[in-house]
């Protein structure tokens, strides 16, 4: 626990999305490459230059999450990384409210904005290991 901030604990490796052959190229060039976009990520909330956008982003999948906090090793950075992800929870459960209420007979006349209309899909992926709708 840091700044009262607790990053997940669990075991390394346990999010992997490889394969079951673990000397596969393109799983090993995957994971590879997963870990030096996360290692840019960390730098670039280090530096400030990324806290804007993870601001505004969408968030992380809960295998992107969990990675970025086996990875990061700054109490500071993984504040960081914990409020964007609550503050784009907040913004998401908006626009599943706006999404369930306009489900209503009442209101199914009104349009739904492109975040409630995605919001359903979001909420998934945030919750599982998927992130196609990201």
């Amino acid at each position: 626990i840091s700044d009262g901030v607790r990053k997940p604990g669990r075991a390394k490796g346990s999010h992997s999305r490889s394969h079951t052959h673990l000397s596969c190229a393109a799983c090993v060039v995957e994971e590879e490459a997963e870990q030096d976009a996360i290692g840019g990520l960390l730098e670039g909330l280090a530096d400030g230059a990324l806290q804007d956008p993870l601001a505004r982003s969408v968030g992380f999948c809960r295998t992107h999450f969990m990675s970025i906090g086996d990875a990061c090793r700054d109490a500071e950075v993984w504040s960081t990384v914990v409020r964007g992800q609550m503050a784009a929870v907040d913004r998401l459960i908006g626009s599943l409210d706006e999404f369930i209420a306009k489900q209503d007979y009442q209101r199914a006349h009104e349009n739904l904005s492109e975040e409630a209309k995605q919001a359903r899909f979001t909420a998934i992926d945030m919750l599982s290991a998927d992130c196609r709708f990201l």
